[in-house]
């Protein structure tokens, strides 16, 4: 019985050190890009981000989407100021959307 219960506790104490260490830490910080500078379907990009600086995954709200602005990205930038405009907007947002969710992905190499 002490034997097993070393077991538990020497596993314990390797599982917490993981967690204390924030290795496998999955809250890696957030950039802004377009990917990230837009809205989705659910909420608004001043709610998304606010949710994401409340989760630790970016520093400060406010700053971010200043660097949104200041960059155009995203909802801020000249292609989707063009969707306007576009006789198929649906389509192309969704087109724009597909984009610069490729770009993100490859930005962070998940491809």
């Amino acid at each position: 019985m002490k034997k097993f219960s070393g077991c538990i506790l020497l596993s314990a104490i390797v599982i917490n050190t993981f967690f204390l260490t924030g290795c496998h830490d999955k809250t890696a910080q957030i950039e802004p890009n377009n990917w990230n500078c837009r809205q989705d379907d659910t909420s608004e990009l001043a709610h998304r981000i606010e949710k994401l600086e409340h989760e630790g995954k970016i520093d400060d709200a406010s700053e971010f989407i200043d660097h949104c602005q200041q960059d155009k990205l995203g909802i801020f930038s000249e292609e989707y100021e063009n969707l306007t405009f576009s006789n198929n907007y649906e389509t192309d947002h969704e087109k724009l959307f597909a984009k610069w969710k490729r770009e993100a992905a490859a930005q962070s190499g998940a491809y």
